[in-house]
């Protein structure tokens, strides 16, 4: 009985509480030199854990849960995202990193997610001709990984408007 309670309470600590914070609410074009990145998580499959958000050379921006969303104000160019999905006791699980260039857009939009990578070893992963996993993987068994795309906004405005706002890191 109490092993059923340790496993109950372990697996409650993994799944973490449902996102909480207010629902997309978009905020102004910014002005001229800067820009808005907005960054979205919505899962196809259920993963728990968390997505670390950081910007190279920048510092951590925040985590994301599935349903949630961060904005960040930063200066117009060149940026990297660096993505890490943390599993439960906050462990490293799979990892990439997404490189953005605003170009005359003043507002971005990136869907984070988290899914498999791998193909499962056996007949279905030799006739895919090998690993299919992020850079570091050896193995040819599925795992979990983070990915993420940029979105057009008129496709990612549906998608976002049910994401509710993470909390920042404190500078």
């Amino acid at each position: 009985r109490s092993a059923g309670l340790v496993a109950l309470a372990l697996l409650l600590a993994c799944a973490g509480a449902a996102p909480s914070g207010p629902l997309f609410e978009p905020l102004p074009v910014p002005a001229e030199g800067r820009l808005l990145l907005y960054v979205y998580r919505q899962d196809e499959v259920r993963s728990g854990g968390s997505v670390r958000v950081s910007l190279t050379g920048g510092g951590s921006a925040g985590s994301l849960r599935d349903g949630e969303y961060l904005v960040l104000d930063l200066a117009e160019g060149a940026h990297e995202l660096a993505l890490t999905l943390r599993a439960g006791w906050g462990l490293p699980r799979g990892w990439n990193r997404v490189r953005l260039e605003a170009g005359a857009d003043r507002v971005l939009y990136v869907h984070v997610w988290a899914d498999l990578d791998e193909v499962a070893s056996g007949p279905a992963a030799a006739e895919a001709g090998g690993d299919f996993g992020a850079p570091g993987r050896a193995s040819r068994a599925a795992a979990l990984n983070v990915f993420a795309s940029r979105l057009p906004t008129a496709q990612a405005l549906p998608a976002i408007r049910a994401c509710r706002r993470a909390a920042p890191d404190a500078p």
